[in-house]
């Protein structure tokens, strides 16, 4: 089992939302900004989603087995049993295993239960590698955020947690008590673990905004390189529908009720469905066919009297009847289908792609450097991966 640092793909994709009631990073320009009105609601706190954190600081991978326990780690060798220690360090605060199990602990123990060692395992890994990286990329954000503060700006986030208390307060008929009892019991946090999230919430929005998004420019000349580069996505190939009546040749009654019914102006299909037809007569005759590359110079019968006749027909019309061994056919020409998408057309979101995967790139040069400056490296998040998932193991895996 190890680590290791991958691109940091989408990772903080889920960060860019505030919710509605929440105060955006724009409230920090100036102290005269407070809202005058009502304060801000609870609001749910962006957070990192499972599948974008596998893709982010840190992957560990799992083989079928358990892993190579350190026998320098002080961990017991009962289920259940008392531990707990501190694993490691994110800028300065520390990482203590029971806190960090506590969240997975029921599901940990369930699939314990009832899933084969190696299926558990992975699992296991994948719970711990989004949790550290959810943990991780979060307490970088925000503490980047806090830095850039101005001195105002820091004053003016003082004054918003207590906003958000307020207004905590009031929703629970200013009892503290009822508030701290709601909090725990719907989303099993304290009022302080509550004004926390609110302010890394803002905080993280406040750097992503300023740190990764206000880098991001798309001009047009990117949107037509981007569209050169997709031609065949927005010019696929087109599609000619044809359909055909073929009437034995020798059966006069029958060719004689398919010339008149066409030249008296039914339909092509419905006569294409009647029991003269013999060919494709549930669906009327229909046939499509694939073009690489323009109709007109394209043959798409394999009859070559017939794929001329084709070749000169307006949707909507038809031609014959060709003789074609012992059977006499008519074609009829549907629709030339060229699904395309004009430069223009494709503008919007050629260039939220391009945003979206700038953004991406960004996210991760910026992560990166957060993580160089707090002094993470490859080795401490291996580490830290490999004592929690050895600790996950002795108290949760099947035996």
């Amino acid at each position: 089992m190890r680590a290791c640092l991958l691109p940091l793909l989408g990772l903080l994709a889920s960060c860019g939302a505030i919710a509605p009631g929440t105060l955006t990073p724009e409230d920090f320009i100036s102290t005269e900004a407070l809202p005058q009105g009502p304060a801000p609601g609870p609001a749910p706190v962006p957070r990192v989603a499972p599948e974008e954190a596998r893709q982010g600081v840190l992957t560990v991978r799992a083989s079928p087995g358990g892993p190579e326990l350190d026998p320098g780690l002080p961990v017991q060798g009962t289920v259940g049993a008392v531990y707990d220690a501190k694993i490691g360090e994110i800028s300065g605060r520390p990482i203590f295993v029971n806190a960090f199990l506590e969240p997975l602990e029921a599901q940990l123990e369930q699939e314990g239960r009832t899933l084969p060692r190696d299926q558990w395992m992975q699992r296991a890994t994948r719970a711990i590698s989004d949790r550290l990286n959810g943990i991780v990329v979060d307490q970088l954000l925000s503490d980047e955020g806090l830095s850039l503060l101005t001195p105002e700006q820091r004053m003016r986030l003082s004054t918003l947690t207590e906003t958000w208390r307020a207004k905590l307060l009031s929703q629970n008929y200013g009892s503290e008590q009822l508030a701290a009892e709601r909090l725990l019991a719907e989303r099993e946090m304290t009022i302080d673990d509550y004004l926390r999230e609110q302010r890394r919430a803002l905080l993280i929005q406040y750097v992503i905004e300023n740190e990764v998004r206000s880098k991001i420019k798309v001009t047009l000349d990117d949107v037509r390189r981007a569209y050169q580069a997709n031609y065949q996505r927005f010019n696929p190939p087109g599609v000619v529908v044809m359909r055909e009546i073929t009437v034995p040749a020798s059966d006069d009654a029958a060719v004689a009720r398919v010339r008149d019914a066409l030249a008296s102006g039914v339909r092509f299909d419905e006569v294409a469905r009647t029991m003269d037809n013999v060919h494709n007569r549930a669906e009327g005759g229909r046939f499509d066919v694939a073009l690489s590359g323009p109709f007109e110079d394209e043959p798409v019968h394999a009859n070559e009297e017939l794929d001329r006749l084709v070749h000169t027909l307006s949707p909507g019309t038809w031609a014959g009847p060709v003789a074609v061994g012992g059977t006499l056919s008519w074609i009829y020409l549907e629709e030339v289908r060229h699904d395309t998408v004009t430069l223009d057309e494709a503008q919007l979101l050629l260039t939220q792609e391009i945003i979206r995967t700038r953004t991406q790139q960004e996210q991760q040069r910026f992560l990166v450097r957060l993580m160089e400056r707090a002094g993470f490296t490859e080795q401490d998040l291996e580490r830290m991966g490999q004592e929690l998932l050895q600790v996950a193991v002795q108290r949760y895996a099947p035996r």
